[in-house]
C-alpha cells in the first residue's frame, strides 16, 4: 500500500507540473511530452480511484450489504464528478466538462470490473491511457494545440454519449462474475 501511496504521490506532483506547463502554453508540440502526460494521467488516476479508493471503501464498508456495484458506482461517480473540475480549464467550456463527467461514470465502471476481474491493475492503466492519448491526439495538429475551445450542445451527440455509457455499464455487468469479487477479497487478504 506504501508503493500506491508513493506513486500517487509522484504522479501527483508531475502531473501538476504537466499541467501548468499546458495550461500556460499556447501549443503543445512534443509528443514525447502528450504521451508522458496521458500515461501519468493514466497511472495516477488509476491507482487514486481503482486501488486506493475502491480498496479503502471495500474496507470501510466492510458489510455484506454493500456489494461489489454499489462501491463500484461510488468510485466511478468520485471518478466522474472530480473530472468536472475540468471546467477551469480555458480550453473547457460547461458542455464539455458535462459530456466528460458522464463518459467518466461509465468509463470508470468499466475500467473497475476490468481491474477486479483482471486481478491487475495494468489493463485499466493502459486501456485509460489509450482512450485519454487517442482523445487528445486530434488536438495536438491544431493552431492552438491542446486548446481548442469544446463543441456546442448537441441533442444527439447527448443522446449519444448516455447511450453510449449505458453499453459502457451494460459491458461491465456482462464481464463481471460475483466469484470475481470474492477472489479478489481473498486475494487482499
Amino acid at each position: 500500500m506504501s508503493g500506491a501511496v508513493l506513486i500517487c504521490t509522484l504522479s501527483v506532483l508531475v502531473l501538476s507540473a504537466n499541467q501548468i506547463a499546458v495550461f500556460h502554453s499556447a501549443k503543445v508540440e512534443s509528443l514525447t511530452f502528450h504521451v508522458f502526460n496521458n500515461l501519468l494521467t493514466a497511472v495516477f488516476e488509476e491507482v487514486l480511484y481503482r486501488v486506493v479508493l475502491f480498496l479503502g471503501m471495500i474496507q470501510f464498508f466492510n458489510s455484506p450489504g454493500l456489494r461489489f456495484w454499489k462501491v463500484t458506482a461510488l468510485t466511478s461517480f468520485i471518478f466522474a464528478a472530480l473530472h468536472f473540475m475540468n471546467i477551469i480549464r480555458l480550453d473547457f467550456n460547461i458542455y464539455t466538462a458535462f459530456t466528460q463527467v458522464v463518459f467518466a461514470f461509465g468509463f470508470g465502471f468499466l475500467l473497475q470490473v476490468l481491474y477486479v476481474v483482471s486481478r491487475n491493475i495494468l489493463i485499466p492503466i493502459a486501456l485509460h491511457f489509450l482512450v485519454n492519448f487517442f482523445g487528445t491526439s486530434s488536438r495536438l495538429d491544431s493552431p492552438e494545440g491542446l486548446a481548442v475551445p469544446g463543441g456546442n450542445p448537441d441533442l444527439t451527440s447527448l443522446l449519444f454519449l448516455f447511450i453510449f455509457c449505458a453499453v459502457l455499464i451494460s459491458l461491465s455487468v456482462l464481464l463481471y462474475r460475483e466469484r470475481d469479487f470474492e477472489r479478489f477479497k481473498e486475494a487482499l487478504v
